[in-house]
């Protein structure tokens, strides 16, 4: 029994400490706390002048990257306008090309084609005179 009630008491008092020293913690706690809110409420004008001014400063940073925005995006529309020309000019000499090429395969498909007639005619034209002389020939 005596061993049980020891332990018990020990228990309690060891519960007993912790609970002081959490009530401790928290006292302090609060102080803290109220000397921060002190601390803050006395820093406050000071830094209103400092929040204007940085975000004056913002606004100003602001102004000049919108400016260079504009000035990019102008400048982008540019480009894309040159790189556009640019595709429409080699779509048209590939097309004018490519009409040369057709136009030049014509005109030698119809050189060889007026070649070999004029061959045959030239050869038509010989065999014509050979019996013409022989008709001749033969006449006389």
């Amino acid at each position: 029994m005596r061993c049980r009630r020891r332990r018990r008491r020990r228990r309690r008092r060891r519960r007993h400490r912790r609970g002081l020293a959490r009530a401790q913690r928290r006292r302090a706690q609060r102080r803290r706390a109220r000397h921060r809110w002190a601390d803050s409420l006395a820093a406050v004008p000071a830094a209103r002048a400092e929040i204007t001014q940085f975000n004056q400063l913002v606004g100003s940073i602001t102004t000049v990257f919108e400016a260079h925005a504009t000035q990019i995006q102008t400048e982008k529309l540019k480009t894309i306008g040159l790189r556009n020309i640019i595709d429409m000019q080699r779509e048209n000499q590939r097309r004018t090309e490519h009409q040369l090429t057709a136009d030049a395969d014509a005109t030698t498909a119809e050189l060889e084609r007026l070649t070999r007639t004029y061959e045959s005619l030239m050869k038509v034209e010989g065999e014509q005179r050979l019996l013409i002389d022989k008709l001749s020939n033969s006449e006389l």
